[in-house]
């Protein structure tokens, strides 16, 4: 290549550089706006505010010299105001927002040119360069606007439209290589990989729709569309320049949750403690908007009374939403949504059922006559051993959770039992007042878990109690409700009396079920045996030798897939780091291993 063409690529590119050096810069800014002789323009600038100096520094907004060398300054917000833009430039700083305001009045067409925006020193600042047009024409072209959103935050893109596009179909479409891709539009068709993140409303004049899109991903940036009729046919249409930013004050969250039918999930949302929100609420996304489920200020879906409840900690800025009793509808995203006096901050989270089995377990619905004593029983797995367990009553405003040993006013008391990891809910003397829901739950370091619901029922016709099916690792069976000699409520005392016939009857079950017992410890005694010539780790608890490695205790074969609590509180966290797993041989190890061999002697 000659010289002369290498000289010149070369100042190509070191201009091309000054211009636009600021486009790996931070600083946000439309790249070109247009303004009419003796008209005005305004000029939006973005900046992060993760880095904390970038709220307090000088802003600035300067003109560059015809051979790109200086930046002389306009206007900035230590108080400089260039003479000659007097009464014409001004700038507005508003760092709550991240963005600061550059507005320009009385435009001539020697404004005309490239200016920076930026942090700083005009040099070696941050900044981003704007290229200004000033025409004598009647008309200026329309111009994309601008917005700017972090990674994991949201933005609202307004659609203005005239009332004679009132009818025609709504959409929101990306600009791509191969055309505009539809977003979400009024017909409810949404692109899978927004999915649970946008949403379209309409705004209250009916002359304008909104588009909202939470959960900001990298990828999001771009260019959008979003009109009514069918893109590039008919209908009016306005542009939109999408820039994302990587820096973020808005923490790293896992938003996916699995849980069993039957089971339940424990969702954490968090938000500023400084802001004081108006309201909080949890809603299921569809489609076509966000269904309330319930909020702050003790709204509850009538549908879901007893199975959710929110428990807010404004200290840390923490809301928990927990919801039991799951079936396969209840699959899909909700959103966490936190408004106050000028804006509203969301969180999305996917919920996704399987058909494993909980951890928890009880009796679904508990009757008992009024005036009698009743027992709930709730059976954890050994998993739990570590973990506080309570029961509380279920309302619209929460639930206060009681744990062992404690004792309510209204005649509620809880008791524990180790052994059998049984936790028993006791009512001295059941009354009307005492009907309604009762969760079980687990809960570590202030943070919840799982929980099962019962149903109590106080009603003159009692009847005896279903028993639970057992929780994992055999635990004993469920214990219902019971009249003050110990007995099942409403139970005939003719059933009570046996007959020498039936006890006959009951022989030969007994001795085929004990020819049974007799088989499998045969059958169990071959099997150790065999396994014991096998290589493994041998660990020893008390007296007692099993084959059963610690590697093996590891593997979630043994622990369980559940959620919120296996390995920790939630299967999947919202806002926490990865738990270390404790070495192997640890404390938790041996007593989670004596756990299960303790159960397999009490229930062989």
């Amino acid at each position: 290549m000659p010289l002369a063409d290498t000289m010149f690529a070369f100042c190509a590119l070191a201009l091309f550089a000054v211009i636009n050096g600021a486009e790996s810069n931070p600083i946000v800014a439309p790249k070109q706006i247009t303004g009419l002789v003796n008209g005005s323009i305004t000029i939006k600038c973005y900046y992060p505010t993760v880095t904390k100096a970038n709220k307090y520094d000088r802003k600035f907004w300067c003109k560059v010299t015809p051979n790109y060398r200086e930046c002389y300054t306009v206007v900035s917000s230590s108080g400089f105001l260039n003479k000659d833009y007097k009464e014409r430039a001004s700038i507005r700083d508003s760092p709550e927002n991240n963005y600061f305001v550059i507005e320009m009045s009385q435009l001539k067409i020697t404004d005309a040119g490239y200016f920076r925006c930026g942090i700083g020193l005009t040099h070696g600042g941050l900044y981003n360069t704007v290229n200004v047009a000033v025409s004598d024409d009647s008309i200026v072209p329309e111009e994309a606007e601008l917005l700017y959103g972090q990674v994991r935050g949201e933005v609202s893109i307004y659609c203005p439209y005239d009332l004679q596009h009132a009818t025609e179909r709504k959409y929101l479409c990306k600009l791509g290589k191969t055309g505009c891709k539809n977003i979400i539009d009024s017909t409810w068709q949404v692109d899978q990989d927004y999915k649970g993140r946008v949403m379209l409303s309409y705004e209250a004049n009916l002359k304008k729709f909104v588009v909202h899109i939470i959960h900001l991903e990298k990828g999001d940036a771009g260019h959008y569309t979003c009109g009514t009729g069918k893109y590039g046919e008919y209908g009016d249409s306005a542009d939109v320049d999408l820039h994302i930013s990587e820096e973020t004050t808005i923490p790293q969250v896992r938003n996916m949750l699995t849980a069993p039918v039957g089971g339940s999930i424990a969702a954490e949302c968090h938000y500023d403690p400084r802001i004081k929100y108006s309201i909080k609420y949890w809603c299921k996304w569809r489609d076509h908007g966000c269904t309330q489920l319930i909020t702050s200020d003790g709204f509850v879906k009538p549908n879901m009374e007893g199975r959710l409840a929110l428990f807010d900690n404004p200290t840390n800025g923490t809301l928990t939403i927990l919801m039991n009793q799951l079936t396969e509808g209840d699959a899909g995203w909700y959103w966490c949504s936190f408004v106050d006096y000028e804006k509203e901050q969301r969180f999305t989270v996917q919920v996704q059922i399987t058909h494993e089995q909980p951890g928890l377990s009880s009796t679904e619905i508990v009757t008992v006559a009024p005036g009698n004593p009743v027992r709930i029983p709730c059976q954890y797995p050994c998993k739990y051993n570590t973990y506080q367990i309570y029961w509380c009553k279920w309302n619209s405003g929460g639930c206060d959770p009681m744990t062992c040993t404690e004792e309510h006013q209204s005649g509620l008391s809880i008791s524990c039992d180790k052994d059998t990891r049984e936790f028993l809910l006791s009512i001295n003397s059941a009354s009307q007042h005492d009907e309604g829901w009762y969760w079980c739950g687990v809960r570590k370091d202030g943070r919840y878990g799982e929980t099962v619901r019962v149903h109590l029922k106080v009603s003159e016709e009692a009847i005896p109690n279903e028993t639970p099916p057992p929780a994992h690792d055999n635990e004993a069976p469920a214990i219902g409700p019971r009249s003050k000699s110990g007995k099942m409520p409403n139970v005939d005392k003719a059933d009570e009396e046996s007959s020498p016939e039936a006890e006959s009857s009951h022989v030969l079950p007994i001795v085929l079920s004990l020819g049974a017992v007799v088989l499998l410890l045969a059958a169990a005694y071959l099997v150790f045996r065999l396994r014991s010539r096998r290589s493994s780790d041998l660990v020893s608890v008390g007296s007692f030798r099993t084959n059963i490695s610690l590697s093996e205790m590891d593997n979630s074969s043994y622990t369980g897939k559940e959620n919120p609590v296996g390995g920790d509180l939630q299967e999947t966290e919202i806002g926490q780091e990865e738990p270390k797993n404790p070495k192997k041989g640890s404390r938790e190890d041996i007593a989670y291993m004596t756990c299960l061999i303790d159960s397999e002697k009490t229930n062989p």
